[in-house]
């Protein structure tokens, strides 16, 4: 997981569970709005704040892309809409979001190893 020079956009928080780098987080407003691993399974867990730029454990800071192109750090497809995904921190095709689920805009695959984010929360459940 890698910053683009020039392009990245980022934010810092604190962490309010054990993160991995390239986790979706989301702000757990129950929790003094601590980041948390984002999921499509509920409207709350679906807002997409950014992807987690490296590690951190419960109560420490964590630095985030919030939108720019970011080296994701694994293989991606051109032209993909990726979103939230239903597993805990997961990013994934759209696609892959069942009835239901509340879909939350990543961003776009712009090469093999890139995203654009572009975050966009709907806040509708999937039909």
């Amino acid at each position: 997981m890698k910053k683009v020079a020039g392009s990245t956009v980022t934010d810092e928080g604190i962490a309010g569970v054990t993160i991995t780098a390239g986790q979706a987080l989301y702000k757990n407003l129950t929790n003094a709005a601590k980041l948390a691993l984002a999921d499509a399974d509920t409207e709350a867990t679906s807002i997409f704040e950014g992807i987690a730029l490296h590690a951190a454990l419960a109560d420490q800071p964590i630095e985030y892309a919030t939108a720019g192109l970011i080296d994701i750090g694994a293989t991606v497809t051109v032209g993909e809409f990726y979103t939230v995904h239903t597993t805990e921190g997961g990013i994934g095709p759209y696609a892959d979001l069942a009835s239901g689920d509340y879909p939350s805009a990543v961003g776009f695959g712009v090469t093999t190893g890139r995203i654009e984010i572009r975050k966009n929360n709907s806040r509708v459940a999937k039909a």
